[in-house]
């Protein structure tokens, strides 16, 4: 699906409707795969369990926000920040994160198969293995 740029209110209307299916008061699953999402500031927004499949989220901010169960793969997250994000089970295999801010985020059970990680400091990032502790789990 084609997505392209949206404006500010289509995507709060999404957003909306997203947190309402995830309440079960109606509403529909957020579907922003192939979005261009440049930029913009998604910081402390839900949006769990929603699909960001190859969206552009480049240089955008998603500090404090739930993306735990989302779909970001093949997603360009470079210069994103996602300080403190809720990243458990998400998806983002072969998400491209070059320079990405994840201080504090929470990324256990996250898919990162293919993911390019150039230039992330990955310090006081939650829920990822140490290499020993990877070793131990798979051998």
């Amino acid at each position: 699906m084609e997505m392209g740029t949206l404006t500010k209110e289509e995507l709060m209307e999404i957003i909306n409707d997203h947190q309402k299916w995830l309440a079960g008061t109606g509403g529909v699953r957020a579907d922003l795969s192939g979005a261009d999402l440049s930029g913009v500031d998604l910081s402390n927004v839900n949006l769990s369990r929603a699909n960001l499949c190859d969206v552009d989220l480049n240089s955008a901010n998603l500090s404090n926000a739930d993306l735990s169960n989302i779909n970001l793969s093949c997603a360009g997250l470079s210069y994103t920040i996602l300080r403190n994000a809720n990243l458990s089970g998400a998806n983002l295999s072969g998400a491209t994160l070059n320079d990405a801010v994840l201080f504090g985020a929470n990324m256990s059970g996250a898919d990162l198969g293919y993911v390019d990680l150039s230039e992330v400091d990955l310090s006081g990032v939650k829920g990822l293995l140490n290499p020993i502790e990877y070793l131990g789990e798979k051998f």
